[in-house]
């Protein structure tokens, strides 16, 4: 079974091009393999071979919510193992859009943030700790610091994984707040 990435992308750009992208996902469901649905997505032909690899960064990609708006489109799922990054930066070749985005793996512990336009992609891959102190930095001190006082995580492996990414100050609070001395 498959580790499951989450993924969040924002589509910027022409209002067109944002509801031509909005209506081909919206037929997910018709395709048997994630390959044949990209090539659709990109107005490709659909290949005959059916090959079910991971030429667009993953095997599938489980379409949670795609919302339309006002010069954005809204994309979220969970994919196999990677998130759809290859699928992400072809689109912005194909289509007059820029995308932005994140994906958060814990099973194999990495994640990232990216930006795609003209085809090019950026990719700032890191772990899930690093992602978590850039979304919300006091909570994943304080859940450090629970997880080393519940054993969840040794105060050996945060000093080895977890200390250098973290201020003085902030490993001086780990340090007092945990039992592990």
């Amino acid at each position: 079974m498959a580790n499951y990435c989450t993924n969040y992308v924002t589509l910027y750009g022409n209002q067109e091009d944002l509801k031509t992208i909005d209506e081909r996902f919206s037929r997910y469901s018709e395709f048997d393999y994630f390959t044949n649905f990209c090539e659709m997505v990109l107005g490709k032909p659909i290949s005959e071979d059916n090959f079910d690899g991971y030429q667009y960064g993953t095997k599938w990609w489980e379409l949670d919510i795609v919302d339309l708006g006002d010069g954005s489109l809204n994309i979220q799922g969970c994919s196999a193992w990677n998130p759809p990054l290859q699928l992400i930066a072809e689109i912005t070749k194909v289509f007059n859009v820029r995308a932005e985005g994140d994906y958060y793996e814990s099973g194999n512990n990495f994640a990232g943030i990216y930006v795609a336009e003209n085809g090019v992609l950026t990719d700032t891959e890191m772990t899930c700790f690093e992602y978590d102190l850039t979304e919300d930095r006091g909570y994943t001190i304080e859940r450090l610091i629970a997880d080393i006082n519940d054993g969840t995580i040794s105060h050996d492996y945060a000093k080895d994984k977890c200390k250098q990414l973290l201020t003085e100050d902030e490993w001086n609070e780990v340090l007092t707040e945990t039992k592990n001395k």
